[in-house]
């Protein structure tokens, strides 16, 4: 399992952040979502509004209580991923929307999806194999040299 986090940057004090909600795509063939956590950018106290993990999109909704909103840099969400098999998996944000306080939108600047590569993990069979192979190289001798005496 792997943390995926969903981070904002470059908000201004012109317009706090005061509430966000995101979908993000996984595919659901190569990875499985597992859980999703606010990642603590908000100012407290924040309530979560929606913490859906359906596959193939996690869809998450943060708000606010207070009536100002978080400037700068932070992250926004942690979601869980778990390998299910061997494969490459996109994790993209869709649907995202950004409030100020009092629900005023804020403009996406841009949006840097990512892509996953999962290769398949030894199984414990294989391992015994590999050991078994490796125990047989040990017990092979190199033959002895002798040394003759020059006289």
């Amino acid at each position: 399992m792997f943390d995926a986090w969903v981070v904002i940057s470059g908000v201004d004090a012109v317009a706090p952040l005061n509430a966000f909600e995101f979908a993000l795509s996984y595919g659901g063939t190569v990875l499985g979502a597992q859980s999703v956590v606010d990642g603590g950018f908000l100012l407290a106290p924040s309530i979560v509004l929606q913490d859906d993990l359906t596959v193939p999109d996690v869809n998450f909704a943060v708000s606010t209580l207070l009536p100002t909103g978080a400037v700068g840099d932070g992250v926004l969400a942690a979601i869980t991923l778990e390998a299910l098999m061997a494969g490459t998996a996109s994790l993209e944000l869709t649907q995202v929307d950004l409030s100020a306080p009092f629900g005023v939108p804020i403009a996406v600047g841009g949006i840097a999806d990512a892509e996953v590569n999962v290769q398949q993990a030894s199984t414990p069979g294989t391992i015994v194999l590999m050991l078994a192979g490796v125990a047989a190289l040990s017990t092979v001798r190199r033959p002895e040299r002798r040394f003759g005496s020059r006289g």
